[in-house]
């Protein structure tokens, strides 16, 4: 005799139930735990409410027998959701609560456009080891089709914050272990596009491959050159508890910045992008194509 847990109904909810408590467990915003975006209507959002309590606490038997542990993921998602509901359907609360994320979402990304860029870069910018290795593998012309470099005039300063510090400064076997990294690096191959802009010719886009993942950045294989300071905008099917939003989606669309390139001895590129998130820096909308560099 088969018990209730071989019932394939069952067991589809389960799955659906630790989906759907791994997505509130790991949102960072009110939206996230809804699955919602942020130009959800009201009606929206109530749907979205009705739906995760209805796998949440079903109306029949499928939580009789359930374990502590679960008990109290479930307690929790539910506050959480009940929390999200009350605060998106209030209008005054949720003008309160989107100027909340605006202010904390535009902070790390705001720019400043040197005045003097040129004599910036004379004086306080020297070529980086991974810049040399790319520039002697192609002649100076060619490289500068291929990897699109901005003019000194179009070099934008990101201001530093304690959201968005740099994760892939340099390759991970040359930094001490203590300051390697602030996220857990996981091996993990899937394939990513990648879409960058060129001054020269225009908007590109590539299949990369993942060599490792955090939830703070990404190490690509790359045929394409870039170089350190590029805006690429990444999207691949990421993990859920990776992300730090998008987590409905099947691919995680996030920009990135790309803080080191290696060169490979089969012609290849090896790529450190460090996560910014699902809004480009300032400055990127007029020109995509610049570097863009952290003050200090």
């Amino acid at each position: 005799m088969k018990s209730e847990h071989d019932n394939p109904q069952l067991q589809a909810h389960f799955l659906e139930l630790e989906r759907v408590l791994e997505r509130v467990e790991c949102a960072s915003t009110l939206y996230q735990v809804l699955a919602l975006k942020r130009s959800a209507t009201a009606e929206n959002i109530r749907s979205a409410y009705r739906h995760t309590v209805a796998l949440l606490n079903p109306s029949d038997k499928k939580h009789r027998h359930l374990d502590p542990d679960l008990k109290a993921r479930i307690g929790r998602a539910f506050n959480k959701a009940g929390n999200a509901l009350s605060v998106l359907t209030n209008f005054g609360k949720r003008i309160e609560y989107d100027n909340s994320l605006v202010k904390r979402d535009r902070v790390p990304l705001s720019a400043d456009v040197p005045e003097a860029p040129e004599a910036n870069l004379a004086t306080k910018t020297k070529p980086a080891a991974a810049d040399a290795s790319l520039a002697s593998k192609t002649k100076p012309a060619d490289f500068k089709q291929r990897a699109g470099l901005a003019t000194d005039s179009e070099v934008i300063n990101i201001k530093p914050s304690r959201m968005h510090q740099a994760i892939y400064t340099k390759p991970a076997e040359q930094m001490p272990s203590a300051e390697r990294r602030r996220f857990k690096r996981y091996k993990l191959r899937f394939p990513a596009r990648v879409v960058g802009h060129d001054k020269v010719n225009g908007k590109w886009d590539e299949v990369a491959e993942t060599v490792n993942v955090s939830k703070g950045g990404v190490t690509l294989r790359m045929n394409k050159a870039v170089r350190e300071g590029m805006v690429l905008l990444l999207m691949l099917p990421l993990p859920v508890k990776l992300r730090c939003h998008g987590y409905s989606e099947p691919f995680y669309r996030v920009y990135c910045i790309v803080c080191y390139v290696n060169p490979t001895s089969d012609e290849q590129w090896i790529i450190g992008l460090e996560f910014l998130g699902e809004s480009p820096p300032a400055g990127y909308v007029d020109k995509p194509w610049a570097t863009f560099r952290r003050s200090a």
